[in-house]
């Protein structure tokens, strides 16, 4: 792939060159299936982009733009985020493959995490406030100084979240899901 602006443009099956997406822009463009893994991303631009079924598996996003990408049942594993572009940072989940991502620091308030597998997820200071956990798996994520006012933890499961450091006003969960909240007191709870 020789050109550096793809716009309205479908790539299914592909495995990409490092060099093709190294400042690369993509605008309203969608991707199927594509192998990602162990590729540098270097100041590339995705605006309002869908990806479905691609693997990013250990990618490098070196100050990466995500303006309104759309992520549907992809494998990610191990990307660090922290290192994509903060400005007009949007992203969307949805049955992805989260496990050991590095979110942060970063302002990702109203972010769906969808159905997905988030084990061993940083979430460090991050802004997530109105961000949906909804159906996710939190086993050993972690949450630190993080703002999740309006956040939505309905149908999450194994989260371990301490109400004392974390800024949790008005965020979402079920009766059942206390344990998850109070798992530092050891406590019985049945």
């Amino acid at each position: 792939m020789s050109e550096q602006f793809h716009v309205d443009q479908e790539f299914r099956s592909q495995q990409f060159e490092d060099a093709s997406l190294k400042g690369a822009e993509f605008e309203n463009c969608f991707f199927e299936s594509c192998h990602f893994i162990d590729k540098v991303f270097h100041k590339s631009v995705f605006i309002n982009c869908e990806f479905v079924e691609c693997d990013f598996s250990n990618a490098k996003l070196r100050s990466v733009a995500f303006r309104g990408a759309e992520f549907q049942n992809c494998k990610m594993i191990g990307l660090d985020f922290t290192s994509c572009s903060p400005f007009l940072l949007e992203l969307e989940f949805d049955q992805c493959a989260l496990d050991y991502c590095l979110f942060g620091n970063l302002e990702i308030a109203n972010t769906a995490f969808k159905h997905c597998r988030l084990i061993d997820t940083d979430f460090t200071k991050t802004n997530l406030s109105g961000a949906i956990f909804t159906g996710s798996n939190l086993s050993g994520a972690h949450f630190e100084n993080t703002l999740l006012v309006n956040a939505d933890f309905r149908e999450a499961v194994s989260f371990n979240i301490d109400p004392e450091i974390n800024n949790l006003r008005k965020a979402k969960f079920e009766k059942e899901q206390l344990d998850g909240l109070l798992q530092k007191y050891s406590l019985d709870i049945i």
